[in-house]
C-alpha cells in the first residue's frame, strides 16, 4: 500500500487544547501520545466504536450501512461511529493509528462476521447505536453510496451551518456526479446525511484537527486504490480548504510579480498582513500547504482569512474574473471602497492588455 507523503501530520502536536482524545483499542501505537491519558482522568471519556470485519461481504455490507445511517437522525456517538466505520471499510484502522492531546472521545474496535453479530453488537451497545440498520433506506445503489462518501469525505475541508447545509451537499454531490457523467434526480438528495447527523461531523471536524489529520491522509493513501476514483477527485478537491481568498492573492496579486494594486495609499495595514501571512505560509512544508487549515488548528492558521485581507481578496477576484471566465461563479462581499478599487484594477488589466498586443505585432 502506498504510504502517503501526508502520513507525516499524524505525529503534528496538536497546539490548543481540543475536545476529542481519540484512541484505537487493539491497536499497537508506534510512540507514546503526546499527553498521557492519565492526566484527563477527572473527564469521562465518551466511547465510540469502529466497526469491523475480515470478511470481505460484510465489509461491503458495513461501507453500505455506513453510508445509509446518515440519512437517519444519528446521535453525535453514533455519527462520529458510523463516519469511522466507513472510513475503516476503505482503508483499515490499523494502518495509521490517532494519536493526539484531545480529550473526550475513546475508540473500540468491534469485529463482526454476519448480520447477526452486528445486530447482537449494536444490541449490547444501544447506548450509541440507537437507530437500527433496518431502518436504513434500502435499494441505495453502490453508484451513489460512493458519491455520498466523497461529499461525506469533504466536511474535513468545509465549515457548514444549518442554514447552508443543504444547498452545499446538493451542490458537491452533483459536481461529483457530473464527473462521472451522471445525472442527479431530485430523489438522490433523500441519500444525503440528514442535517443533524450533518451537524455532529461538522461540530466533530471544526473541533479536532487530529480527526481531521486522520481522515485527510486516509483519503489521499485509498485516492489511488483501484475503484477509489471518487477520492482522487476528493482529494483534489480539499486542496485550499478554507484558503480561497489567500489562494487567489497568491495566484494573481503575488505569482510573477507584485501587482499595483498592493502598492495603493492607504494599503499599509494590507501589505503588513500580506508578508505576515506569506511569512507563516513558508514555514509550512509544501506538501503540507494546500491542506494548511485542514492540518493545523485555527489559532495557527487565522492569519490566512485575516479580515486585512479582505480588500486584497476582493482585488485577487477582480484580476482573476479577467484572466479567467470560470471565476465570474465567484463571489465575495465588496469592501468599502469596492468602486475605487475595481476603477484601479480595470486601468491596470487594461494597460497590461495593451502591452501584450504591442509585443505581438
Amino acid at each position: 500500500m502506498r504510504q502517503s507523503p501526508l502520513s507525516g501530520i499524524l505525529s503534528l502536536p496538536v497546539r490548543t487544547a481540543e475536545p476529542f482524545q481519540l484512541s484505537a483499542e487493539q491497536v499497537s501505537l508506534p510512540r507514546e501520545p503526546i499527553l498521557s491519558p492519565q492526566q484527563f482522568e477527572p473527564y469521562t471519556k465518551k466511547r465510540a466504536y469502529i466497526i469491523c470485519s475480515a470478511n470481505s461481504r460484510m465489509r461491503n455490507l458495513l461501507f453500505h450501512f455506513a453510508i445509509s445511517s446518515f440519512t437517519q437522525e444519528l446521535n453525535e456517538s453514533e455519527a462520529i461511529s458510523w463516519y469511522m466505520t466507513m472510513i475503516n471499510t476503505v482503508i483499515p484502522m490499523e494502518q495509521y493509528p490517532i494519536l493526539g492531546s484531545e480529550i473526550c472521545y475513546s475508540f473500540s474496535r468491534l469485529f463482526v462476521s454476519s448480520l447477526d453479530d452486528l445486530m447482537k453488537m449494536m444490541a449490547n451497545h444501544m447506548d450509541v447505536f440507537q437507530q437500527h440498520f433496518h431502518r436504513f433506506p434500502a435499494g441505495q445503489s453502490h453508484c451513489i453510496s460512493t458519491i455520498v462518501m466523497g461529499v461525506l469525505c469533504m466536511f474535513i475541508g468545509k465549515e457548514v451551518t444549518r442554514e447552508t447545509y443543504v444547498s452545499w451537499s446538493s451542490r458537491v454531490m452533483e459536481r461529483f456526479m457530473n464527473c462521472f457523467r451522471l445525472t442527479m434526480k431530485a430523489i438522490d438528495v433523500a441519500y444525503l446525511p440528514s442535517i443533524t447527523s450533518a451537524m455532529h461531523l461538522n461540530n466533530l471536524f471544526r473541533s479536532s484537527c487530529t480527526m481531521r489529520r486522520y481522515v485527510l491522509v486516509a483519503v489521499d493513501v485509498a485516492s489511488t486504490l483501484p475503484g477509489r476514483n471518487i477520492l482522487s477527485i476528493a482529494i483534489t478537491w480539499l486542496k485550499m480548504s478554507r484558503l480561497s481568498h489567500f489562494h487567489l492573492i497568491l495566484k494573481y496579486l503575488c505569482a510573477d510579480e507584485v501587482h499595483p494594486v498592493l502598492g495603493l495609499p492607504g494599503w499599509g495595514i494590507e501589505r503588513i498582513a500580506l508578508q505576515n501571512s506569506i511569512s507563516k505560509w513558508l514555514t509550512i512544508p509544501k506538501t503540507y500547504r494546500p491542506y494548511t487549515r485542514i492540518i493545523y488548528s485555527d489559532e495557527e492558521t487565522g492569519i490566512f482569512c485575516s479580515q486585512a485581507l479582505n480588500r486584497p481578496a476582493y482585488a485577487a477576484v477582480l484580476v482573476g474574473r479577467m484572466r479567467n471566465p470560470k471565476l465570474t461563479m465567484f463571489s465575495m462581499a465588496p469592501p468599502r471602497d469596492a468602486l475605487a478599487v475595481e476603477k484601479f484594477v480595470l486601468s491596470v488589466e487594461k494597460n497590461e492588455l495593451v502591452k501584450e498586443k504591442r509585443k505581438e505585432t
